[in-house]
């Protein structure tokens, strides 16, 4: 039985079956189930939701808070590697299904988000993309910080040489 998640009318605990078969069945590869693993959101790949610090703390996104500013309906979350998985409730990648986004937020702060459907990358980081369509400036704003603060760099080497 397929009993993943809760016996919903939308989702309803069936009997698993096999759909197709190859007409002649290959063994998988080593290689192949490491090409798959590989695929997995882990907390190296995610990308940090604000890489600066202040004082010593980090500014860490509030993800609950970016999902309700930006009315994005999260259907469940629960704990997942030090941080927490949430399940959205519509796919922001695609119109033709609703189901297989979620997004991560590790421990960290790093932030992780995509969708299991291979039309939307199948897992892949995706984050970047989804905080872009609900953020527009905040690409601009990210190049106007990190020209800043070169400016501050150089500032500060020059007067290193000078002393």
């Amino acid at each position: 039985m397929s009993r993943k998640g809760d016996n919903t009318p939308e989702r309803p605990h069936r009997r698993s079956r096999i759909v197709s078969v190859p007409d002649i069945p290959e063994i998988v590869t080593v290689q192949q189930l490491q090409d798959l693993a590989a695929r997995l959101p882990t907390e190296a790949r995610a990308q940090t939701a604000v890489p600066q610090e202040t004082k010593g703390y980090k500014n860490i996104l509030n993800l609950p808070d970016c999902f309700h500013s930006h009315d994005i309906a999260v259907k469940s979350e629960k704990p997942y590697a030090n941080g927490h998985l949430y399940i959205l409730d519509q796919c922001p990648f695609s119109t033709a299904h609703r189901d297989g986004a979620f997004a991560i937020q590790f421990g960290s702060g790093a932030v992780f988000a995509g969708c299991k459907h291979s039309s939307c990358g199948g897992g892949t980081q995706r984050w970047a993309e989804l905080r872009a369509r609900f953020e527009p400036d905040r690409a601009e704003k990210q190049k106007q910080y990190e020209k800043k603060q070169k400016g501050w760099d150089k500032e500060r080497a020059m007067a290193k040489a000078r002393a």
